[in-house]
């Protein structure tokens, strides 16, 4: 029974951050390993820093004013979901002893027998530069693996290319989560795989048991879960109700949505997150993981883009063959959501098994998940 640890970016306040922590360690435990999740909470994502943090990365940052401003309302905003997220996380993670920086981590990892770094978005640049700890840095080369890692775009930046690969370099397999990602490790001489993100690792049933605490919904409804300032999400929002005519519930963690909103879902458990796509009669969303549970219970999806960093979402259609999403801000959401939702199983469902055999792989065994 090997003992691993997860490095992942689950304290973010984000439910796919901490869904996916979740998925991975129970795909690990299911093949007999001793698994937990390296608690590395560097003081920068702390409740009362991350708002500071954040507004390195926000377009308001070069204005004084507006900066105070953003500080005011994001302060309490954003303490209040890390603070709500933290007891989740406890409750639904198996955490090592909390680390707040690299010298901590290597320390817990000294007693484990594999490191995997991923999946999400943990190669991306956090707070405006990319943070060694995700890469393994220091850990000794003969545990370091990552499974679906995603650099939240296709590719690392020109001035990062270097050191990533200086560092994927030492690893001992390295999995990502998006084809794109896999051919721009091809390009710095990186041999890596693609696999799902874990959340897809387990199917309909799996999920369906962890939401069972929350009855099935007794009416029809549009579910919304957005996470980025998509242009026209509203206007298409409204095109889609209209062609529905059915009410629309808004799951949300952050109160600035909250309040522009009027969310009807702020800040729920985990297990009512994944029922309300459970139950959803359509899903409009621009996030990865939004876009994942949709497609894990065959709801028909109207898959927003991004502006930026949207490769993920599209890579992931793309696997299960939709590409057809809604493009035009001037028009009704183009395609038909009403997709073949047994055709999509099937695709999520290959993919998975051939994730699931590379899990076997690291672990040296043959159970079945």
């Amino acid at each position: 029974m090997k003992k691993v640890g997860i490095l992942t970016r689950h304290v973010y306040p984000n439910y796919g951050s901490l869904l996916q922590s979740c998925a991975l360690e129970s795909a690990l435990a299911s093949l007999g390993a001793t698994a937990r999740v390296i608690d590395y909470f560097p003081i920068t994502d702390r409740p009362f820093r991350l708002a500071g943090s954040r507004l390195k990365e926000s377009r308001v940052r070069d204005s004084v004013v507006k900066s105070a401003a953003y500080l005011v309302v994001q302060t309490p905003n954003m303490a209040t979901m890390s603070l709500r997220f933290r007891k989740f996380q406890r409750q639904y993670l198996t955490l090592t002893p909390t680390c707040a920086d690299d010298k901590s981590v290597l320390d817990v990892a000294d007693d484990l027998d594999l490191v995997i770094t991923g999946s999400d978005q943990v190669w991306n640049s956090i707070h405006g530069q990319l943070d060694p700890v995700y890469f393994l840095d220091g850990q000794k080369s003969d545990k370091k693996h990552s499974y679906a890692a995603s650099f939240g775009s296709s590719a690392p930046s020109a001035a990062d290319v270097e050191r990533v690969a200086a560092w994927l370099e030492e690893f001992e397999s390295v999995s990502v989560r998006e084809p794109s990602a896999q051919s721009a490790l091809e390009e710095i001489g990186i041999s890596s795989r693609v696999d799902v993100d874990p959340v897809l690792l387990h199917g309909k049933d799996y999920w369906t048991e962890f939401s069972r605490s929350y009855p099935p919904a007794d009416d029809a409804y549009i579910l919304v879960y957005q996470l980025h300032n998509t242009p026209g999400f509203t206007d298409r929002l409204a095109a889609i109700q209209r062609r529905h005519n059915l009410p629309v519930r808004r799951v949300t963690p952050d109160a600035k949505m909250l309040v522009e909103h009027r969310a009807s879902d702020y800040l729920v458990d985990p297990t009512k997150f994944v029922a309300l796509f459970r139950d959803a009669s359509y899903v409009v969303t621009d996030s990865f993981h939004g876009t994942a549970f949709s497609l894990a219970f065959g709801r028909p999806i109207y898959a927003l883009l991004p502006q930026s960093n949207s490769t993920r979402n599209e890579d992931l259609l793309a696997s299960v063959g939709l590409t057809r999403l809604a493009s035009s801000l001037d028009e009704p959401p183009v395609g038909d959501p009403h997709y073949n939702a047994d055709d999509v199983a099937d695709k999520l469902y290959a993919r998975a098994v051939a994730s699931w055999s590379h899990l076997r792989t690291l672990l040296g065994t043959e159970e079945r998940p």
